[in-house]
């Protein structure tokens, strides 16, 4: 997550009666080991493992999209700290943490789906429209964001080869190398300067660019369709019931 909630936990509030959970991308400061207390998790398989858990309240997101989430914390034997958010504000912390750290045998499931039962496969070719009121990221957006990013790497690259040329500078008594020296650290400080000005105007450009539209604002080639769900859905579903059953005839 980074300077605003996605739109999905965003509705995620008390009074909607649906709630959210997922890894917190970037969570701040490390906790105090101290914070931590082991405890017995249970996993979605059956299996109890030990984890040393904390929990604290988190604000994440910025201005009218902020939300209010509870945030847990694993703490792993090599220090690091793997962080979740969630919006199931009942739930006990140890329920949510076998829930989400479970996550792998979920991509592993999903993975063997693809695989063996073609879960992926595009089984629909009508389109739709989308909900006129449906969120989707600015394509204006985007492109600054994506300019932005661009010119951010390009400054840094520059500004490495200026720090390395001053702490490694030319000799002044040997005058033409020091004069090639001298141009070449004028010409990047005038790279840097510019870049840092289009980055600035880029910057200023995405403040007053909304980062979400809906739908029906979208303009020109812009505008896309989704994939009728329902045939999709339907057998998706058939197929991970015939994994479960397969599944089941294994263990018997």
């Amino acid at each position: 997550m980074k300077d605003t909630v996605p739109p999905f936990l965003s509705a995620c509030g008390e009074n909607t009666g649906i709630s959210c959970i997922t890894y917190h991308k970037f969570p701040g400061g490390a906790w105090p080991e101290e914070w931590f207390d082991e405890q017995e998790v249970t996993m979605p398989q059956g299996e109890t493992l030990t984890m040393r858990l904390a929990e604290m309240g988190s604000l994440v997101g910025s201005g009218k999209d902020a939300v209010w989430m509870r945030e847990v914390r694993k703490l792993t034997d090599s220090g690091h700290q793997t962080s979740l958010i969630s919006t199931a504000y009942a739930l006990p912390h140890i329920q949510l943490a076998a829930q989400m750290f479970s996550r792998w045998c979920q991509e592993n499931f999903f993975g063997y789906m693809m695989r063996h039962f073609a879960i992926d496969l595009l089984a629909e070719y009508g389109v739709d429209d989308l909900p006129t009121d449906e969120k989707v990221i600015n394509p204006t957006w985007r492109d600054l964001t994506k300019q932005k990013h661009s010119l951010v790497s390009k400054l840094r690259y520059r500004q490495a080869r200026f720090a390395e040329m001053t702490i490694h500078p030319k000799a002044a008594e040997d005058t033409k190398r020091y004069r090639n020296w001298i141009r070449k650290k004028a010409d990047l400080l005038e790279q840097i300067q510019h870049l840092e000005h289009e980055i600035g105007e880029r910057k200023a450009k995405l403040k007053k660019t909304p980062h979400y539209i809906t739908w029906d604002a979208l303009e020109g080639t812009e505008a896309f369709q989704q994939l009728v769900p329902g045939r999709k859905r339907l057998l998706d579903t058939v197929k991970m019931i015939a994994y479960r059953a397969e599944t089941a005839m294994l263990l018997c």
